[in-house]
C-alpha cells in the first residue's frame, strides 16, 4: 500500500496523483483485503494531500480531471494501472478456469473480450 502513497510523497502534481490513484485502483481489483483497507488509507494519508493541491491550484488540470472522476466515476488510466488491471483479469480467468462450476469456453471467451 505503502507504494501506492509514494508518487504523492514525490510532490503534489497532476502525474503523482494520477499514478497514485490509478495504483490505488489495479490494487484494489485485485485485492479484497486491498480493498477495505484502501478506503481508511485514502482518507488518512491522500486526501489531506490532494485537498491541500486542489486549494493552492483550482485551476490546474488535476483539478479539472478529479471533478471529471466524481462526476463520471472514472479510473483515470496510465501504464502502471492498466498493468495492474490487466493482472487482474488474467487472476480471475486463471480462477475460473479451475473452477468445476464454471463454462471453460465461455471464461476464455470473456477474457479474449476484455483483452
Amino acid at each position: 500500500m505503502i507504494q501506492c502513497v509514494e508518487p504523492i510523497r514525490q510532490g503534489l502534481s497532476a502525474q503523482n496523483i494520477a499514478k497514485s490513484i490509478g495504483m490505488f485502483a489495479g490494487l484494489a481489483l485485485l485485492n479484497d483485503d486491498f480493498r477495505s483497507n484502501a478506503k481508511s488509507v485514502i482518507r488518512e494519508v491522500v486526501a489531506p494531500h490532494l485537498d491541500e493541491y486542489v486549494r493552492n491550484n483550482p485551476d490546474s488540470k488535476w483539478t479539472k480531471l478529479r471533478n471529471r472522476m466524481f462526476e463520471s466515476g472514472e479510473i483515470p488510466l496510465n501504464p502502471d494501472s492498466v498493468a495492474v488491471m490487466k493482472v487482474g483479469m488474467i487472476k480471475k480467468a486463471y480462477k475460473d478456469l479451475r473452477d468445476p462450476e464454471k463454462d471453460n469456453s465461455k471464461v476464455i471467451a470473456e477474457y479474449n473480450k476484455s483483452k
